[in-house]
């Protein structure tokens, strides 16, 4: 339920976030987790164009998501660098052509929305490499980190005023859809690409 005063839900959103950012990073720097360089430096990329296109959106308080993740993101980018591995892939390729397209789309139409729902697709596309990392290596990924992730972005919701849950307004709440959406899709995944290899294994 949206609530007047945003900041204790921003807080628990912060809290939540950042947890699992930190979780991730430490298992970063273990050694347990193998990050994808270029994934993360599209990440980076394109939460600062999701930003810019959501403050234009008129998100409101829910644009605390973008904030925390792009700043998050860009700590996690130059861990991914040091202790990551891979280089950029197609769909890191159009992911960034995705987001061109919606800056174009964006400065033409004047559509910050359209932006909005553009840099949401690019990131899709930029994160795909992580599902095949998990698939391949499901031990290599960290799926604790990823039910902080799906929580905290969830929460984003009650920060968006109930008029601008419409279509019409929908840049103001894409994001958190989105990203609580596929964080728990991803989740869900880890565990079941660790299910099948260990079923494989007893066979």
């Amino acid at each position: 339920m949206f609530s007047n005063n945003p900041w204790p839900i921003t807080l628990i959103i912060v809290t939540l976030l950042s947890a699992g950012y930190l979780m991730y990073i430490i298992d970063v720097a273990k050694g347990r987790t193998s990050p994808a360089k270029a994934t993360w430096i599209t990440w980076s990329l394109l939460d600062i164009a999701a930003l810019l296109a959501a403050q234009a959106s008129g998100a409101g308080p829910a644009i605390a998501l973008l904030y925390v993740h792009t700043g998050w993101t860009i700590i996690t980018m130059v861990f991914a660098l040091i202790k990551g591995s891979g280089s950029f892939t197609k769909t890191d390729y159009l992911s960034f052509l995705i987001a061109t397209i919606g800056g174009v789309v964006w400065k033409v139409r004047g559509s910050s929305d359209e932006g909005s729902l553009a840099m949401i697709i690019a990131l899709f596309c930029g994160g795909l490499p992580l599902w095949g990392v998990a698939w391949r290596n499901p031990k290599k990924a960290s799926p604790e980190a990823w039910i902080l992730f799906a929580i905290g972005n969830a929460c984003g919701l009650l920060l968006v005023p109930p008029a601008k849950l419409t279509i019409a307004t929908y840049g103001a709440w894409i994001f958190p859809v989105y990203a609580g959406t596929i964080c728990a899709l991803y989740t869900a995944f880890i565990y079941y690409a660790r299910y099948r290899k260990k079923n494989r294994r007893r066979r």
